[in-house]
């Protein structure tokens, strides 16, 4: 099973943090009624450098002396590009550090279903980029530029998808992890994005108080990212606030499955195990 918050919040490592959730959601996805993903394995290859020692069959190296691993149903070349918000916005209830753990969770899936992987960081600009590939010792340099912080700026999808346009020359899977929360239009940005025939997949992080809005009172509301403040009265515009957030997502829903795009809308209370999975079901639609 994926370990607690309250464990993980005393790693501070990316890199064990990726390992504990992973393998924690592999134990726990083999003893579920899930199947058909990729994760289930049913055969075996030889050894090759760089692969994972613990699926090594030593059963089978007892009787041969030689060594194999279990290779997995589906295994492809994935070629695949993490997209990850540390803007400003995503500092508040700390949505930045469920949202590395995504991106390093799913970089150490990638790699151990030998997928190549890449990581960029964005505000208005690039912060770091990592190009896709799949090398030995590769996967630790994304987890180095993870870092759990939101930087002090704001969000421009537009500014990111014509950096990435010209130099993702082959087709492949791009994974933005964000809260959406952009001056400009969100979705102009997925439709310039979507242009280049890449496979998507969104996974939009939001806080539960950005979902319930459970204020009271006069409240200061100010934006993260710009600084502009305003006072409101949190009883007269709670109803507005819940049926206008509600009407967001769903309009964000069927626009993104309009351009066939998936639309997975995540918080931060939430299990990882759902995250993963709905990663695997992305995965298995591209095989």
């Amino acid at each position: 099973m994926i370990p607690d918050k309250i464990l993980l919040t005393k790693i501070k490592r990316a890199d064990l943090r990726a390992k504990l959730i992973v393998e924690g959601f592999i134990e726990g996805f083999h003893n579920s009624p899930y199947n058909g993903f990729s994760l289930e394995f049913s055969d075996y290859r030889e050894y090759l450098p760089g692969d994972d020692l613990r699926y090594i069959d030593w059963k089978i190296f007892a009787k041969k002396e030689k060594y194999y691993i279990k290779k997995f149903q589906e295994e492809t070349n994935l070629n695949a590009l993490i997209l990850l918000d540390k803007s400003a916005s995503m500092g508040f209830e700390n949505k930045i550090t469920y949202a590395s753990d995504i991106a390093g969770s799913l970089a150490y899936l990638l790699y151990i279903q030998r997928d190549a992987v890449g990581l960029l960081n964005f505000t208005d600009r690039i912060e770091e980029y990592l190009p896709s590939k799949y090398r030995i010792g590769y996967i630790r340099n994304i987890w180095k530029i993870l870092n759990y912080k939101a930087h002090k700026r704001t969000t421009s999808f537009i500014n990111i998808y014509k950096y990435l346009l010209p130099i993702l020359k082959k087709r492949g899977l791009l994974i933005l992890i964000s809260d959406l929360y952009a001056d400009e239009d969100v979705i102009k940005s997925f439709k310039l994005l979507k242009s280049s025939r890449h496979d998507i997949i969104v996974f939009h992080v939001l806080s539960k108080y950005e979902k319930s809005f459970p204020y009271k009172g006069k409240i200061a509301v100010k934006d993260i990212e710009t600084g502009e403040k305003i006072v409101v009265d949190a009883h007269l515009i709670k109803e507005s606030y819940k049926k206008n957030f509600d009407k967001y997502i769903s309009n964000l829903r069927t626009t993104l499955a309009s351009m066939y795009i998936d639309y997975v809308p995540v918080y931060t209370e939430d299990s990882l195990d759902i995250v993963l999975l709905e990663f695997l079901k992305k995965r298995k639609k591209l095989n």
